[in-house]
C-alpha cells in the first residue's frame, strides 16, 4: 500500500506543479496586459485632449482646474470597466475629461493622480472645423513569446518524464485503480479545460481539452471492458460488447452536448451530431440482428433524422442548441447519404435488405421532388437524390426478386426502367424530369448490355432478350416523340436497327436467309424513309441503315461466293446486291464524291476476290494475279485517258494500289508483286506529266520507291539474306544519285535521296540485328555504308538524318555481343578503334558543332561523335574488366575535348572532362590500394578536382556553394565509411580532417565550414560513444530536455526585465 501511495504522490506532484506554473503565468500574463491596456488608454486620452472647441459647455468645476476623482483609475479596474484588449471603442474625450480652452496637456500615469500643467497658449483652431480624430483599431492579439512556448513545452517534457518513469510500476497497479486513473485523466482535461477557458480566455485550447476530456469517458469505459470489471459478458469480446460501447458513447455524447452551452461552433457541433450516428449504429448491433438487419435498423434511424430536419426546417422555431439548428439539416443530409452507401454495400437478397433499400429510395425520392421546384442549386441536389433513389430502387427490386435466371434478371431491370419512365411522365417539375430521364438512360444501357450479356450466356438469341428489347426500343421511341431532337432520332433509329436485327435473326432460319432479310429490311427501310417523310427520320439513321445493308449484302455475296455454288446462294446473294445497290444509287444522288469514288470500289473488288477469297479464276491457263495485272494497266489506262472526269487524288489512289500490293505480296509471293510494282512505277511517270510542279515531284517520287521496291523484289532468286538485298537497294540508289548529281538536280531531288539513304540504311541495319550467323559477313560492307550515308546526310542535308544514321549504328556492338555470340573483348577493341579512327577523320575535316544556316539552332552538329560520349559511359557500365572501363573512360575525356574547339563550350568541355578524368582514376586498374585508407586516396582527385574548379570558372558566389557542397559530399562520404565500417582508425582519420579544416576555418573567420567540420566532429563522436548514451533512460533526456527549456525561459524573462 505505500508504494502505491508513493506512487500516487509521484503521479500527482507534476500536475501540481503543471497548476502551480498555470497560476504564476496567468497573473504574470494579467499585470503584463492590464499595464498595456492603461497605457493605451493614456494615450489615447492625450490625442483626443489637445483639442477643445471654445464653445463647448465648461463645468463650473472645470472652470476652477481639474476636479477629477481619485478613484478613477478603480474605475478602470472595476469588472464593469470595458475590456480595451478584446477591441471595444474607448469613450470619446468629451465624456471622460472636460477642461478650460487655456489650458496645457495633461499627464496620467498608472500610479498617478491627475496634475494641473502651467497653462499654456495655444495656437488659434477653427471651432467649427475640428480635427478628425484618429481611428482607434481594435487591439491584435499579442504574439506567442518564445518564452512561453519554451516554458510550456519545458513543462510537457518534464510532465511525461515522470509519466515514464511511473509507467514501470504500472503492472502492480489494480484494475480498478487503473480504470480510475483513466476518469482522472478526463477530470484533469475538464479542469484544464475550465481554467483555459475562465483564467486564460483561450477558447480554442478550452474546446480542445474539453473534447479530450469527453473522449478519456469513453476510454473510461473501454478500460472497464478490457479488465472485465463487470465480468466477460461485459468485455470488448464479450456477447454484450456492443452495449458497453454504447453507454462509453452515451457518457461522451452527454458531456459533448452540455458543453454546447460554451461551444457553439459548426466543428464541435458536428461531433455532437456524429456521436448519435454512433449511438444508433450500437444501439442496432446490441441487438445482433445480422448485417442485413443492421442495414434496416440503420436506415429506419436515417429515416427520423431525415424527418427532423424536415420538421425542422419547416417550423423554423428558435431552440436552446441554434448551433444544433443550423447544421443539422447537413447532418442529417450527410447521414442520409452515408446510410445509404451503407445499404448499397451491405450484399444480400432477401425481404430484409429490399425493405432497407426501398426505404432509403423513398427517402431520396421524396426529397428529389421536394427540392426540384426551386431550381439552382437545389435542382443540382434534386438530381443527386433521384439519381441515388434510381440505385436504391433497381438494387431492392435486384434484391427483392434474387433472379437466378437471366429472364428474370431482365425483367428486374426492365421493372425499374418502366418505373422510372412512368414517374417522368408523372405531375414532377423540370429538374426531377431531367433526373429521371438521365437515370431512365443509364437503367436502358444497363438493360441493353444484359441483353448482350444474357445472349452470351444462353448461347444464342432468346425471346426474354427480343421482348426487352422491344420494351427499350419503345421507350427511347417514346422519349424521341416527345422531344424531337437530333441525338434521339439518331439514338432511336440504332434502337431500331438493333431490335430488328434481333428480331430477324431470331428466327428460325439459316444464316444466309438471315442476311438476305437483313438486307432486304434496311435497304427498304431507307427507300422507304425517303419517300415518306417519317417524324423520326435523320441522316445518322439513314447511313446507319445504308451501312446495315451493305454489311448484309457482303456477308451473303462473300458466301455465295466461297460456297459450293448452289444456285440458291447465288440467287439470295443477287437479290441482296440489287437491294444494296438502290441504296448506292440513292446516295450517288445526293452526294458527289460518292460517284468519284466508284472506280475504287471497282479496282478493290478484283483485290477482295483474288487475294482474300482464294477463288480460282484462271481462263485458258492465265493465273489470277495475270488476269488483275491486265485489269490494272486497264484501270490505269483509263485514268490516263479520263483524267478530268475519274479526278482521284494521289494520297487514295497511293492507298488503294499499296493495300493491292501489300495483299498481293502477302497472299502470292514476292516474284508474283514485282510485275506490279514496275507497271505502276511506269504510270506513275506518265500521270506526271502535265502535272503541277508539287504533284509532279510526288508522282516521280513514287515511282522511284516503286521501282526500289521492284528491284529489292527482283534480288530474291538470288540473294538468300535480306541484308544482301537492302545493301543492292542502297547501291542502285547510290548510282541514280551520282547519275543525277552530275545534272546539279534540284534541292528537293537532294532531299529526296538523303532520305532514301536514311531510310534504307537503316532498314539493313535492322535486318543485320535480326541475323543469326551468316549476316555477319556483310558487317564491312555496312559499316562502309554507314560512314558514306553518314558523310552525305551530314554534309549537305538540313534534316538531321544523320542522327537517325548514327542512332541505329550505336547498337551495334550490343548486336554483336548479344546476338552473334563475338567474344565481349574483341567488340570492344574494334568499337574503340572505329569510334577513334572515324571521329579523328570527321574532326580532321569539321568541328563537333558547325554553323549551319538550314537548321534551326543555327548549327549542325555530328550527332555520331555526339551520342558517342554517353555510348562510351554505357559501355563502361557494362564492360567486361576494369581495363576495358578504364580505356571507355579515356576515350570519354577524348570525346568531351572535343567541345573544347568552340570558346562558349570551353569551360563545360574541361568540366567534363575532368569529371571524366576522376572516374578514370577511381577505375584504374593498376594500382591495389590497402583497404583502410583506399576511400581517402580515392576522395583525393575528387578534392583536387573541386579546387580546379574555381581556375575554369572563375571567383564567384554560386562556384562557393558548388564547392561547398562537393566538398560536403567528400566529407559525407568519409562519415558514412566511419559509420558503416565501424573502424576506430577511419573515425580518426575523419576527426583529423575535420579539425583540420576547423582551426583553419576559425583563423580565417570562415562560419559555413566551422559548422560544418565542428558539426561533423562532435557528430562521429557521439556515435562512436553511441553504447554509452544509449545505456541511459529515455526519461533523462526528457527531464534535460524539459529543465534545458524551462532554463531558456527563465533568462529570456530575466533578460527582459
Amino acid at each position: 500500500m505505500t508504494i502505491v501511495i508513493l506512487l500516487l504522490l509521484y503521479l500527482a506532484l507534476p500536475f501540481a506543479e503543471l497548476a502551480a506554473i498555470i497560476v504564476l503565468a496567468v497573473l504574470n500574463g494579467q499585470k503584463k496586459r492590464r499595464i498595456d491596456e492603461l497605457n493605451r488608454e493614456l494615450a489615447a486620452i492625450r490625442a483626443e485632449a489637445v483639442w477643445r472647441p471654445e464653445n463647448a459647455p465648461v463645468s463650473s468645476e472645470a472652470e476652477s482646474g481639474f476636479a477629477v476623482p481619485r478613484d478613477s483609475g478603480d474605475w478602470l479596474n472595476s469588472p464593469s470597466a470595458p475590456d480595451f484588449a478584446q477591441g471595444f471603442p474607448l469613450p470619446a474625450a468629451e465624456e471622460t475629461l472636460s477642461a478650460p480652452a487655456s489650458c496645457g496637456a495633461v499627464t496620467y500615469g498608472p500610479a498617478q493622480d491627475w496634475v494641473e500643467t502651467e497653462r499654456a497658449a495655444q495656437a488659434p483652431t477653427q471651432p467649427d472645423t475640428p480635427p478628425a480624430p484618429a481611428p482607434i483599431r481594435p487591439d491584435t492579439p499579442p504574439a506567442i513569446r518564445q518564452g512561453t512556448v519554451a516554458l510550456v513545452v519545458g513543462v510537457v517534457f518534464v510532465i511525461l518524464a515522470g509519466l515514464i518513469f511511473a509507467t514501470t510500476a504500472w503492472r502492480i497497479l489494480p484494475d480498478l485503480f487503473k480504470v480510475v486513473l483513466v476518469m482522472a485523466f478526463s477530470g484533469i482535461f475538464f479542469g484544464a479545460s475550465a481554467i483555459a477557458d475562465h483564467r486564460l480566455h483561450i477558447r480554442a485550447t478550452s474546446k480542445a481539452f474539453y473534447i479530450l476530456g469527453s473522449i478519456f469517458l469513453f476510454v473510461a469505459v473501454l478500460a472497464v471492458g478490457f479488465f472485465r470489471l463487470f465480468g466477460p459478458e461485459f468485455s470488448l469480446t464479450g456477447r454484450h460488447r456492443y452495449l458497453l460501447l454504447l453507454a462509453g458513447t452515451v457518457f461522451t455524447e452527454l458531456a459533448l452536448f452540455a458543453g454546447l452551452r460554451k461551444f457553439t461552433e459548426t466543428v464541435y457541433a458536428g461531433c455532437c451530431l456524429s456521436g448519435l450516428t454512433v449511438a444508433a449504429a450500437l444501439l442496432t448491433a446490441s441487438f445482433h440482428p445480422g448485417r442485413l438487419g443492421f442495414a434496416l435498423g440503420l436506415a429506419c434511424y436515417g429515416l427520423l433524422v431525415t424527418g427532423a430536419a424536415q420538421f425542422l426546417m419547416r417550423r423554423k422555431t428558435e431552440s436552446a442548441l441554434p448551433g444544433i439548428l443550423r447544421i443539422f439539416p447537413m447532418f442529417a443530409t450527410i447521414n442520409l447519404w452515408g446510410i445509404s452507401a451503407l445499404v448499397l454495400i451491405v450484399l444480400g437478397t432477401g425481404v430484409t435488405t429490399a425493405a432497407a433499400a426501398f426505404l432509403m429510395a423513398g427517402v431520396h425520392l421524396f426529397l428529389g421532388l421536394g427540392l426540384g421546384r426551386n431550381g439552382g442549386d437545389s435542382g443540382e441536389m434534386c438530381q443527386a437524390y433521384l439519381a441515388m433513389f434510381s440505385v436504391q430502387l433497381l438494387a431492392g427490386l435486384w434484391r427483392l426478386v434474387a433472379p437466378e435466371t437471366a429472364a428474370a434478371g431482365l425483367y428486374t431491370v426492365a421493372a425499374g426502367l418502366v418505373i422510372l419512365a412512368l414517374l417522368e411522365r408523372g405531375p414532377v417539375n423540370s429538374a426531377a424530369r431531367e433526373a429521371l430521364r438521365l437515370m431512365g438512360g443509364v437503367a436502358g444501357l444497363l438493360l441493353f448490355c444484359g441483353i448482350l450479356l444474357a445472349g452470351i450466356a444462353d448461347g444464342g438469341l432468346t425471346a426474354h432478350g427480343f421482348i426487352c428489347m422491344g420494351l427499350l426500343t419503345l421507350d427511347i421511341t417514346l422519349e424521341a416523340l416527345k422531344f424531337r431532337n437530333e441525338a434521339l432520332n439518331g439514338l432511336h433509329s440504332l434502337m431500331t436497327a438493333a431490335f430488328l436485327n434481333y428480331g430477324i435473326f431470331y428466327l428460325p432460319l439459316s444464316l444466309n436467309r438471315h442476311l438476305l432479310i437483313a438486307a432486304l429490311v434496311f435497304s427498304g427501310l431507307y427507300l422507304l424513309g425517303r419517300r415518306i417523310k417519317y417524324p423520326l427520320a435523320s441522316p445518322a439513321g439513314e447511313l446507319l441503315f445504308t451501312v446495315l445493308a451493305f454489311g448484309d449484302a457482303a456477308l451473303l455475296f462473300t458466301r455465295a461466293v466461297m460456297g459450293a455454288g448452289s444456285g440458291s446462294r447465288y440467287l439470295m446473294a443477287a437479290a441482296a446486291v440489287l437491294a444494296f445497290s438502290a441504296t448506292v444509287e440513292s446516295w450517288t444522288r445526293r452526294v458527289e464524291p460518292l460517284r468519284q469514288a466508284l472506280p475504287l470500289a471497282a479496282l478493290g473488288l478484283p483485290v477482295l476476290a483474288v487475294s482474300i477469297l482464294e477463288v480460282n479464276l484462271g481462263i485458258f491457263g492465265i493465273g489470277c494475279e495475270e488476269l488483275f495485272l491486265a485489269y490494272l494497266m486497264i484501270f490505269m489506262v483509263w485514268d490516263i485517258l479520263k483524267r478530268d472526269r475519274m479526278q482521284i487524288g494521289l494520297g487514295v489512289l497511293g492507298a488503294c494500289l499499296g493495300a493491292a500490293y501489300f495483299l498481293i505480296h502477302y497472299f502470292r509471293g514476292q516474284a508474283v508483286a514485282q510485275p506490279f510494282y514496275l507497271v505502276s512505277a511506269a504510270y506513275l511517270v506518265v500521270r506526271s506529266r502535265g502535272q503541277e510542279q508539287r504533284a509532279r515531284a510526288i508522282s516521280v517520287y513514287g515511282a522511284w520507291v516503286l521501282a526500289l521496291a521492284g528491284v529489292h523484289t527482283a534480288c530474291y532468286p538470288y540473294l538468300a539474306l535480306s541484308v544482301q538485298r537492302r545493301l543492292v537497294v542502297l547501291a542502285v540508289l547510290a548510282a541514280e544519285y551520282l547519275l543525277l548529281r552530275m545534272r546539279k538536280p534540284a534541292q528537293e531531288m537532294e532531299g529526296f535521296f538523303q532520305i532514301g539513304f536514311a531510310v534504307i540504311y537503316i532498314a539493313v541495319m535492322l535486318g543485320f540485328y535480326r541475323g543469326t550467323g551468316p549476316e555477319l559477313a556483310c558487317l564491312p560492307v555496312c559499316l562502309a555504308a554507314f560512314a558514306a550515308v553518314y558523310v552525305l546526310t551530314y554534309r549537305t542535308g538540313g534534316l538531321n538524318l544523320h542522327l537517325l544514321t548514327a542512332a541505329v549504328t550505336l547498337w551495334l556492338p550490343a548486336a554483336l555481343i548479344g546476338r552473334y555470340q563475338i567474344g565481349e573483348e574483341r567488340v570492344y577493341g574494334a568499337t574503340l578503334a572505329f569510334l577513334l579512327v572515324f571521329g579523328g577523320l570527321l574532326r580532321a575535316k569539321w568541328r563537333i558543332l558547325e554553323p549551319d544556316e538550314r537548321q534551326k539552332p543555327g548549327v549542325r552538329a555530328d550527332w555520331f561523335c555526339v551520342l558517342a560520349t554517353p555510348a562510351l559511359l554505357v559501355m563502361a557500365i557494362a564492360a567486361p574488366g576494369r581495363e576495358w572501363r578504364f580505356a571507355c573512360i579515356l576515350a570519354g575525356i577524348a570525346c568531351a575535348l572535343q567541345y573544347a574547339a568552340l570558346k562558349p563550350l570551353r569551360r563545360a568541355a574541361f568540366t567534363a572532362a575532368g569529371t571524366l578524368a576522376v572516374l578514370a582514376f577511381w577505375a584504374q586498374p593498376f594500382i591495389t590500394w590497402p583497404e583502410l585508407i583506399r576511400l581517402e586516396i580515392s576522395l583525393i582527385p575528387a578534392a583536387v578536382y573541386i579546387r580546379s574548379l574555381e581556375a575554369v570558372w572563375g571567383k564567384s558566389r554560386w562556384m562557393y556553394n558548388l564547392q561547398t557542397a562537393l566538398y560536403g559530399l567528400c566529407l559525407l562520404a568519409l562519415t558514412l565509411d566511419a559509420f558503416a565500417t565501424n573502424r576506430l582508425a577511419d573515425a580518426l582519420i575523419l576527426e583529423g580532417v575535420c579539425l583540420a579544416v576547423l582551426v583553419p576555418s576559425c583563423a580565417g573567420k570562415c562560419r559555413r565550414w566551422a559548422f560544418i567540420s565542428g558539426g561533423t566532429a562532435l557528430g562521429v563522436a557521439l556515435y562512436v560513444t553511441r553504447s554509452f548514451w544509449l545505456s541511459i533512460s529515455w526519461w533523462v533526456y526528457l527531464l534535460a530536455a524539459g529543465i534545458g527549456l524551462i532554463l531558456f525561459a527563465a533568462r529570456n524573462e530575466m533578460k527582459k526585465r
